[in-house]
């Protein structure tokens, strides 16, 4: 169930369907057609080192850290082919050939898990229903470094905290970026 989008961290959508895999049995087989289409991700997390023996085509892999940052983009990794990661990689983003070109992904730039309020409630009500598909959904240790990449987190409300992380993360990205 798709229940996520990836968005730059100056808004431009990456991928608006996002599928996580979290657990070996989640990654042995996880596109059931073996591609991914242009809107579509798959999300590796805990994430290192990837292969592409199950693809049937090329695909991007975007590298991030724990906070989500840019480490590497390898574009059109062909089928058949093993990437290694470079260090400090916590996540592996996998989107169709050429997406990374076209967004596109900037090293050292963040990107940003987006939840709809929908998909949240839906996920709560699944709790009652089947306990495991929340657990292989839950996004609450992303979306925390995403909103909080640097570790500081506000102590007001939730609004004020989201504005205030926001321009921490701008004041940084300026700073680094001249």
């Amino acid at each position: 169930m798709p229940i996520t989008g990836v968005k730059t961290d100056d808004g431009r959508w990456v991928a608006r369907y996002v599928k996580v895999a979290r657990s070996w049995k989640e990654r042995l087989f996880p596109l059931p057609h073996g591609t991914l289409h242009e809107e579509e991700a798959l999300l590796l997390s805990p994430g290192g080192s990837i292969h592409t023996f199950a693809m049937h085509q090329p695909i991007d892999a975007v590298f991030l850290s724990g906070q989500m940052k840019i480490l590497r983009v390898v574009t059109r990794l062909a089928p058949r082919r093993v990437q290694l990661a470079p260090a400090k990689t916590k996540h592996v983003l996998q989107l169709a050939a050429g997406r990374a070109e076209r967004v596109p992904l900037r090293l050292n730039s963040y990107l940003c898990v987006e939840t709809e309020l929908e998909d949240r409630e839906a996920l709560e009500r699944t709790v009652e229903i089947v306990p495991a598909i929340r657990c292989s959904t839950d996004l609450s240790t992303l979306r925390f470094s995403l909103w909080f990449p640097l570790g500081e987190a506000p102590r007001t409300g939730a609004a004020s905290s989201q504005a205030a992380a926001k321009a921490a993360l701008r004041a940084r990205l300026t700073r680094d970026g001249s």
